[in-house]
């Protein structure tokens, strides 16, 4: 049988030779090492975002941190006013977690439970004017192993408050809007006292809105003050001050039922002018006023057999 001899291409330590189908030639594929590292590190907490006082100041004077804060991706704010103010209607989510379940501190001190009526949590915005916050730190993963708190379920907010200037000057702040909603904070810094570098500063917000709809209004005052003393160069004390009054009317918590019998209008009685005159016909016990475009009108309710409760004006 002739042979043919094939021709063979030179090789190297990286190559490997692969015999085509005939059996006649052979295909030189060239191959090269690859190494791959993984390498990992103990966090006590997950991936962080910090929120700067840029972010603060970009919004109109006398709105809630907590609605800057609602523009993130995985953070919702419902409220019923339009400055995030209302403490009752104030529904705060992250990642799906209520705002019970993360865990919030004020420069380490516990905020606690951030409930209406808790009995162990102030909210952020009794506690210190949003004005006067330096940065917040967001954690949306599980809460910090370090933060101060038994609620950090689902997160954690770190507010910090901003530090004194060491220029001395001041600061004022003033809103003018609908539903006479007024909002002034005024700041007066000290600047460095001595040369240790200490200074504080002192600040007053007074914010005051009607309702937009019912009667009544929601007011607020509160006074902040800080003093910080630095140790050496890395080092320093600090001391915060806060005190708050707090005088809302609340609005209505409204059911689809109350909708669609009283409208969209209907809201507490306290604050409503004549609600209590208004409220319940002599008539009839099952007399009630209803707000409807403005205007109270008396509806009587009649039980029937059928139909259970029904209207008749």
């Amino acid at each position: 049988m002739p042979h043919h001899p094939t021709n063979r291409l030179p090789t190297t330590d990286k190559s490997r030779r692969v015999p085509t189908a005939s059996g006649r030639k052979t295909a030189v594929i060239k191959s090269s090492s690859e190494a791959i590292s993984v390498t990992g590190a103990h966090r006590s907490h997950g991936v962080q975002e910090v929120v700067g006082s840029a972010a603060i100041r970009a919004e109109t004077p006398g709105t809630s941190v907590l609605k800057v804060l609602g523009k993130l991706p995985g953070i919702m704010l419902q409220s019923a006013d339009a400055q995030g103010v209302d403490i009752w209607s104030q529904m705060f989510f992250m990642h799906g977690f209520l705002q019970n379940q993360v865990g919030m501190t004020l420069d380490g001190i516990p905020l606690g439970d951030q409930q209406y009526h808790s009995f162990n949590g102030l909210n952020i915005i009794n506690a210190i004017a949003s004005e006067n916050i330096g940065h917040m730190v967001i954690s949306q993963g599980a809460g910090a192993e370090a933060i101060a708190s038994t609620s950090n379920l689902g997160g954690s907010i770190e507010y910090f408050s901003s530090d004194p200037k060491h220029k001395a000057g001041g600061q004022v702040a003033q809103t003018f809007g609908s539903s006479m909603n007024m909002h002034t904070f005024i700041r007066f810094d000290t600047g460095d006292l001595n040369k240790t570098g200490t200074r504080m500063y002192a600040s007053y917000m007074r914010n005051n809105l009607n309702k937009w709809k019912g009667g009544g209004n929601q007011f607020m005052q509160q006074v902040n003050a800080k003093i910080v003393q630095p140790i050496g160069e890395d080092s320093h004390i600090s001391a915060i001050f806060d005190w708050g009054d707090l005088d809302q009317y609340q609005y209505q918590d409204l059911s689809f039922d109350m909708l669609n019998n009283y409208g969209s209008s209907l809201d507490n009685f306290i604050g409503t002018p004549k609600a209590y005159e208004m409220g319940w016909l002599p008539s009839s016990p099952h007399g009630i006023a209803m707000c409807q475009n403005g205007r109270w009108n008396k509806r009587l309710r009649e039980r029937t057999a059928d139909e259970g409760y029904s209207d008749r004006r």
